[in-house]
């Protein structure tokens, strides 16, 4: 897929308008619709804002993958919150994960 339509895609899959990304980014509504339409390439420094606003990164955006998903919010929130864990803890919610996971698929 190419930049600007995986760009346009990213944007409106999380529901946001032309004119609020560029106020959550402080890059011109003009130069989203023109990236967008092919019109004009990116700085590396704006695509990163654009992405950071859309909740995703570089490495992401350009993973070709299908299999990629963009996190929700709530995921954001709960990876930030898994990197501060150490191994120890990591290890005891991923352990309660599953078993959170497994009540949901065999409840007794």
């Amino acid at each position: 897929m190419k930049l600007n339509d995986h760009l346009k895609q990213l944007r409106t899959s999380k529901n946001l308008s032309v004119y609020k990304l560029a106020r959550m980014t402080d890059v011109s509504e003009n130069h989203i619709r023109s990236i967008e339409k092919g019109n004009s390439q990116p700085s590396v420094f704006t695509l990163e804002k654009l992405l950071t606003a859309l909740g995703t990164n570089l490495a992401e955006f350009f993973n070709e993958e299908q299999s990629v998903l963009y996190p929700t919010e709530m995921e954001q929130e709960l990876l930030l919150a898994v990197r501060r864990l150490d191994p120890e803890q990591t290890k005891a919610l991923i352990q309660l994960a599953a078993l959170m996971n497994r009540d949901e698929k065999n409840p007794l």
